[in-house]
């Protein structure tokens, strides 16, 4: 991820972040790291804080949060 940052290829790089996410959704200096490259390196502040969101968010509501701004979900977030 960070080579393809450090080479300017900001697209790789949010891939390789979207595959290491979906290895390990738990993984918050990944998804604070995807974050900013959303907001700095692609421009994308409301990607960036659908992140930061998930980042505070307690375990169990990571997945329902990212499923739900991603169009996908529909099903009720875990109870707490």
């Amino acid at each position: 991820m960070l080579l393809h940052k450090q080479r300017g290829d900001m697209v790789a790089a949010d891939a390789m972040y979207a595959r290491g996410s979906a290895a390990n959704p738990e993984d918050v200096d990944l998804l604070f790291n995807w974050a900013t490259l959303k907001r700095d390196g692609l421009g994308d502040a409301a990607a960036a804080n659908v992140l930061i969101d998930q980042v505070r968010a307690p375990s169990g509501w990571r997945e329902w949060s990212w499923r739900a701004h991603n169009g996908g979900g529909g099903k009720a977030p875990p109870s707490l």
